[in-house]
């Protein structure tokens, strides 16, 4: 796999990737993230979608949002779209979910979310 890096590049030229499994600990975790690799490898972007990194996602452009002052309600609807607050305030409930992560995120840092404790 290549990865050309355009700003901030460690060492010019083309960087090679090989995935390591590292047998102190959990494998199942590890082959995961190594079949995900080569699904992206292949192009097969269906088998690398995860409802997690959806949320993970959503999360961190709440944290943006709150950071440039934003409300709840803009986040909401601009962020998730549809009506606000949304029948029986669904949009209004995954709002305050997603700036919940945003929480949890910023206090964990990334570690957590590669342990898969987030």
């Amino acid at each position: 796999m290549r990865i050309d890096l355009v700003d901030g590049a460690i060492i010019p030229g083309c960087m090679t990737i090989e995935p390591a499994v590292d047998f102190r600990r959990p494998l199942h975790p590890q082959l995961e993230s190594i079949r995900r690799l080569e699904a992206l490898v292949r192009g097969d972007r269906r088998s690398i979608c995860d409802q997690r990194f959806v949320r993970l996602v959503e999360a961190l452009r709440a944290a943006d949002a709150l950071a440039a002052g934003a409300s709840l309600r803009e986040i909401g609807l601009g962020m998730l779209g549809d009506d606000w607050p949304g029948d029986g305030e669904h949009l209004k409930s995954r709002a305050r979910r997603r700036v919940a992560l945003a929480g949890e995120l910023t206090r964990a840092g990334p570690g957590a979310v590669l342990a898969r404790r987030i």
